[in-house]
């Protein structure tokens, strides 16, 4: 065929294909293959395997404009080099997102959502686009787009979740839970790797030695994650869930695939070489004849511990190198305490630490020292797994065996009983190798709840669990993976008070993770209790956007919240009101704002982030924050 037509006819058709795609818009989608043409990423990534056409409709004349996403990024950019305004961005974006009548534009999103079919038309979270526009904006798109009706409007800020009833009265809608449950593909963690890919089906992984140099497809998230060179997982993630943080901390691919042990390619990859990446829009993978590669090398990270501090310590006194002593999250805590001195937040009232000192002490006496030592002298694999963790457990189960200094249990006790009413504690663990910038060590220690006075919940037990746990299994591997030195890791502990009347729990990270180098929070929440890293199975957290208000911001006395999934125990709508979202992104801001100024690594003040984790408690719904540490992406 390609020799009949010549040069000429080739030459043809390339230049007809080259014009296509070259195109900066189109005034009507007649088909499929015109979106695919036009289509880009879309400018908040909040949903995996989605592709997005922006669009413009000019209000003068009543023209719309389907652009070309590998031209423009924003709708800014389109209008001022093809429609000619003449405008600045700052002047452009007060305008076109306000509900003004005058205004020139009408701006939008028309999404694809692949896996789904669907297409979808959103507006920006911060566009107070009136009723009558929305409804002209729909019907310009229904009668220039080829999908016609079947395009739906997206309900995904607060502002159009509170007027949705009188909205789907003219439009039809969609709602974000709708979106988010029936999307089959999550990217986790975005990176390439190498690797033999293995299908598991247990549920509990730390039954079964893995390499790393293997790629897993299971089915629910492991409560740790083992040393592998990839994940795809079947149950959707949070992104903080230990398997995100995890990920993302060790620079592996993961990815959610609600269809990985039905799809039968994939299937017929299972035992074999393959490449692995993960990407917005999807995963990649194939058959590879590279062997899987070896990890590039961690930076070893070094600890600093100081162990001549042997006094219980109450969270006002906590001095400076406290993370010397009694470890990151106490730490941690301190500036917490310190800031919400100035702010509408709580912490957890009687507070104190109990620092490394301690604990080194009680290792002493128990003989676990010289047991590591002798782990130790092993290089990475060479113990076998099964020996490695039975010497573990062992370890632990001297720490627990051996009684608890009885002066210690003592003073323990007295602190309760002269910080306040509360009996009910939590003793948290406090490691100088957690909660670091290059690595978070998430979800490898233990937290227990002790009660003073209470047999069931012995004070000394809550202890020596928090203590055993620095020689678990996971935490030992977690550390060898990234270089730690197992002698120089210390466990202090912080107490406060426990909360049994928690109304809603969840976490907060300080950048926008769907727009690079943007402002904005990512929030998860939940009810009660109920976990927010550790969802149990078929449970949903509520996950937004929020904005806090800047300088020279877009309608800066609107709640800007960009809705990505509700929690389904809580009747699809979300569990904070407009106003404890805002208190949460102005107090997540200051704290934010403190952390950067003392932190020399970070680029640019957007893309830096904390992660944080909240409390509403009692019949007043207060706020408490309960633990900061930097979040490496």
């Amino acid at each position: 065929m390609f020799r009949q037509l010549g040069f000429y006819g080739l030459f043809c058709l390339l230049f007809v294909f080259t014009s296509l795609h070259s195109q900066p818009y189109l005034s009507s989608l007649k088909s499929a293959n015109d979106f695919k043409r036009l289509e880009g990423a879309p400018l908040v990534d909040k949903y995996g395997g989605v592709t997005s056409v922006k669009l413009v409709y000019d209000t003068r004349d009543g023209k719309i404009y389907y652009t070309n996403g590998q031209q423009f990024v924003l709708h800014y950019n389109f209008c001022q080099e093809v429609l000619r305004y003449d405008s600045d961005l700052y002047t452009f974006n007060q305008i076109n997102y306000s509900g003004d009548k005058q205004r020139s534009f009408l701006l939008a999103n028309l999404n694809y959502f692949e896996s789904l079919g669907w297409y979808v038309l959103e507006i920006s979270a911060v566009d107070l686009m009136s009723l009558k526009q929305i409804k002209l904006l729909y019907e310009a798109v229904s009668r220039s787009c080829f999908a016609g009706q079947k395009v739906r409007f997206l309900l995904g800020s607060l502002r159009l979740q509170q007027e949705k009833k009188l909205i789907a009265l003219y439009v039809p809608v969609i709602e974000p839970f709708e979106v988010y449950g029936n999307l089959s593909y999550q990217a986790i963690s975005k990176q390439k790797a190498y690797g033999r890919l293995r299908f598991v089906d247990e549920s509990d992984l730390s039954k079964t030695q893995f390499s790393d140099q293997e790629i897993l497809v299971i089915k629910e998230a492991p409560l740790l994650l083992p040393p592998v060179a990839g994940i795809m997982v079947e149950a959707f993630q949070t992104p903080l869930s230990h398997l995100s943080i995890l990920g993302q901390n060790r620079r592996i691919p993961v990815c959610a695939n609600k269809q990985a042990f039905a799809d039968v390619n994939l299937k017929k990859l299972n035992g074999k070489w393959v490449s692995y990446e993960v990407t917005q829009s999807g995963f990649k993978i194939k058959e590879s004849t590279q062997p899987g590669q070896k990890k590039a090398s961690l930076a070893n990270i070094q600890l600093k511990s100081d162990l001549r501090v042997d006094s219980l310590i109450n969270i006002e006194r906590l001095g400076k190198n406290v993370s010397y002593y009694a470890g990151n999250k106490a730490a941690n805590f301190a500036t917490l305490f310190q800031l919400s001195k100035r702010a509408a937040f709580k912490i957890p009232e009687s507070a104190f630490v109990i620092p490394f000192y301690f604990s080194d002490q009680h290792f002493k006496r128990c003989g676990v020292y010289e047991r590591i030592d002798s782990l130790v002298q092993f290089s990475a694999g060479s113990l076998p797994d099964s020996i490695l963790r039975k010497k573990l457990a062992k370890i632990r189960k001297l720490i627990l065996a051996t009684p608890l200094d009885s002066m210690l249990l003592k003073k323990v006790e007295s602190r309760i009983l002269a910080l306040g009413p509360y009996r009910r504690m939590r003793f948290r663990s406090s490691t100088n190798a957690e909660d670091a910038n290059g690595f978070s060590g998430a979800g490898v220690y233990t937290s227990e709840t002790g009660e003073h006075g209470n047999p069931k919940r012995p004070i000394e037990r809550a202890i020596k669990e928090v203590w055993a746990s620095l020689w678990s299994y996971d935490a030992f591997l977690e550390r060898r993976y990234f270089g730690i030195d197992q002698r120089a890791v210390f466990m202090g502990v912080l107490v406060h008070r426990s909360f049994p009347d928690e109304i809603a729990n969840g976490v907060v990270i300080s950048k926008n993770l769907y727009r690079e180098n943007y402002y904005g929070f990512v929030v998860n929440a939940q009810l009660g209790d109920e976990p927010v890293v550790r969802p149990k199975p078929g449970q949903v957290t509520d996950q937004f956007i929020c904005y806090p208000p800047i300088d020279g911001e877009v309608n800066p006395s609107m709640n800007k919240v960009d809705i990505i999934a509700f929690s389904n125990l809580n009747q699809n709508r979300l569990i904070l009101s407009e106003k404890e979202i805002q208190l949460l992104a102005k107090e997540t801001e200051r704290i934010k704002s403190y952390f950067y100024r003392r932190n020399p690594r970070s680029k640019t003040y957007a893309d830096y982030a904390i992660d944080l984790e909240f409390k509403l408690v009692g019949d007043k719904r207060q706020l408490y924050i309960k633990q900061v540490r930097p979040y490496n992406d």
